[in-house]
């Protein structure tokens, strides 16, 4: 298994104000399969979409991997339920 830490920033609006909350999130690589695991959460398979879009049909989340020039991650996008998350490369 290989895999990178990815900080999850979710930012909430409760009553006009915005709260930011923060927890991990394992991006593992096994078997030339991708995995989401959410602190606390079980192991999720990321089910490709397009080139860097994936779908975790459990939950119903779309996530997109955003690269730099390199082609190295730099930040992931999550919309979940609504909600857009950002994460980060810890």
């Amino acid at each position: 298994m290989t895999g990178i830490v990815i900080t999850i920033l979710i930012l909430l609006s409760l009553l006009s104000s915005k709260r930011k909350e923060m927890f991990t999130m394992i991006i593992s690589l096994e078997n030339n399969h991708l995995y989401a695991q959410p602190q606390g959460s079980d192991k999720l398979e990321l089910i490709p979409k397009a080139k860097n879009k994936f779908f975790i049909k459990e939950i119903g989340a779309e996530i997109e991997f955003l690269t730099n020039d390199a082609s190295k991650t730099e930040q992931i996008n999550i919309l979940l339920e609504g909600k857009h998350m950002i994460g980060v490369k810890k």
